[in-house]
């Protein structure tokens, strides 16, 4: 994750399952699984669950949620918000290439939140794999991403002043972008 760490505690309360803005995205979460997924109950694998924003909308349609994510501290901070809840949703530290579960195990699996840039193609490919592993018969696997390389090249700036809602300034510096392998390289940087 790297340089991302200050990225996330930039943005806190998006990320933060119970903050109003993180109480926001679990409510669009909710309407996307609602309007277009054809699962609409039985276990629920929610992959790169960050702090939870995600599991909670899937627990709170009713799905038997489970969230993983391979940085120890957002399950911390997820499991820490659990007890705040009445969700019964377990979050775990796992690797999303090798998922630790039983073959058929999940109606439904989730890549939500647009977690795909922390992805090489590679990984997203093996994790991929694996989520068909996992997947029941009949389950469904739904991805939500935002095409970041084609917003960064509509209006490519290598520099970028971002405002969190409490009016707290980053800079951003595109270091590098690299479409055919598909990833991005920022450096982040608060001024005090």
């Amino acid at each position: 994750m790297g340089n991302y760490r200050l990225f996330y505690d930039f943005y806190d309360e998006m990320y933060n399952p119970l903050s109003k803005r993180g109480e926001e995205r679990k409510v669009r979460t909710m309407e996307l699984l609602k309007k277009f997924s054809d699962v609409k109950q039985g276990k629920a694998l929610d992959v790169c669950c960050g702090r939870g924003v995600t599991t909670f909308a899937l627990s709170e349609l009713g799905y038997e949620s489970t969230g993983i994510d391979n940085r120890e501290d957002f399950i911390k901070r997820a499991k820490e918000a659990t007890k705040k809840v009445s969700y019964k949703t377990r979050f775990l530290v796992m690797d999303a290439e090798k998922l630790e579960f039983e073959d058929n195990s999940f109606n439904l699996l989730t890549y939500l939140g647009n977690p795909l840039p922390h992805f090489s193609i590679d990984i997203f490919d093996n994790s991929v794999k694996e989520a068909a592993r996992v997947l029941k018969k009949d389950g469904e696997i739904f991805i939500q991403d935002i095409d970041w390389i084609s917003i960064l090249f509509s209006s490519y700036r290598r520099t970028l002043v971002e405002h969190n809602p409490a009016g707290d300034v980053m800079i951003s510096y595109h270091l590098e972008l690299d479409t055919e392998k598909g990833f991005i390289k920022r450096l982040f940087n608060i001024p005090k």
